[in-house]
């Protein structure tokens, strides 16, 4: 009786072990950089980040003028007040990133709260974008 409550213990303690190693296996490193949208142009450089906001699956790309525009649609999923920054980088139709870069700007997500990541392009090459989304002060 007291080689099976030894046998149950060693087991459970084994279980439990198991359980808190892959626990601890299933976190990403905090600095790998997520990739959303249809055209994979959208990156979140935080997975806590990430798992707070969701963004449209289309984003709104204008290019009747000069410069292209692009807009994209995005709501707070959290309980909490979100301080962002984020910027825009340019490609021209070779894939090249185009001159001059986009410095950060700062948005304020309230709680559940849809706003709208927007930017004009720096000149008329440009044919891509990409946007990149991170927590404010980093």
């Amino acid at each position: 009786m007291m080689q099976s409550r030894m046998r149950r213990m060693s087991l459970l303690g084994l279980v439990a072990g198991a359980v808190w190693l892959g626990g601890c296996k299933s976190a990403p490193p905090p600095e790998q950089v997520l990739l959303y949208g249809p055209n994979e142009s959208i990156y979140v450089t935080s997975p806590r980040l990430a798992q707070a906001l969701r963004f449209s699956p289309t984003p709104l790309v204008d290019r009747t003028g000069s410069n292209m525009e692009v807009s994209v649609p995005c709501q707070s999923l959290g309980n909490e007040r979100y301080i962002l920054d984020y910027h825009f980088v340019w490609y021209d139709e070779r894939g090249a990133e185009l001159a001059p870069a986009m410095g950060w700007r700062e948005m304020i997500f309230e709680p559940g709260q849809t706003r709208n990541f927007q930017a004009t392009a720096p000149n008329a090459r440009s044919t891509g974008w990409m946007l990149e989304v991170r927590w404010s002060n980093l």
